[in-house]
């Protein structure tokens, strides 16, 4: 499995994470990719990382303008990552990621260079085609844990802004996190 879809995620929780992002209270911003995705940092003291597994890294906000999308990369600073939506038109928008972890199924697109630094590099990165075939899509429903080492991105099609809260685990793969966090939260995993 290259993501896991959390239907049981509390909403409570939730709402906390629309409550936050609407605080725009953030000790870090960066466009991440020029015009297409901002990171907005949550303070590492603030108390709703206590809601999460211990293995966190960090709180980003990621905001996307109307009409943007961003192809299948790998993340370079985490190995694995948990995707919150916030303000997501679920009609108009998707989150994608490939159907396999091997990457040599997929056509290297080359670097391109990423809009940002990161602090450590982790594991593989780059750039790939996307090929549909190769690709899940979800839109974002509910909650995803996924693997930030398989190539994923989005796509924004909607004429309002797109917003999630994305939980890092920069050390932990998605095969470990997945035992990290309540079962409640999956729902019935069985069922997918």
């Amino acid at each position: 499995m290259t993501f896991y879809i959390m239907k049981g995620f509390p909403q409570e929780l939730i709402d906390e994470l629309k409550q936050i992002w609407e605080e725009n209270d953030w000790i870090k911003e960066v466009e991440a990719a020029k015009g297409k995705m901002w990171h907005h940092r949550l303070r590492f003291d603030h108390p709703v990382f206590k809601k999460f597994p211990s293995a966190i890294g960090s709180i980003e906000f990621y905001s996307n303008p109307p009409f943007s999308s961003c192809g299948p990369h790998l993340d370079r600073g985490r190995w694995s990552a948990l995707n919150i939506p916030i303000i997501v038109d679920t009609e108009q928008s998707c989150f994608f990621t490939g159907k396999s972890h091997i990457l040599s199924i997929y056509t290297n697109k080359g670097e391109h260079g990423y809009g940002h630094d990161v602090e450590n590099e982790k594991g593989p990165h780059g750039f790939f085609i996307e090929e549909k075939e190769k690709f899940d899509y979800y839109n974002l429903e509910y909650p995803v844990l996924f693997s930030t080492k398989t190539p994923h991105g989005f796509q924004n099609r909607a004429d309002t802004q797109r917003v999630l809260c994305s939980v890092t685990f920069p050390n932990h793969t998605i095969e470990q996190m997945v035992h990290m966090f309540p079962y409640e939260w999956f729902a019935n995993p069985l069922e997918d």
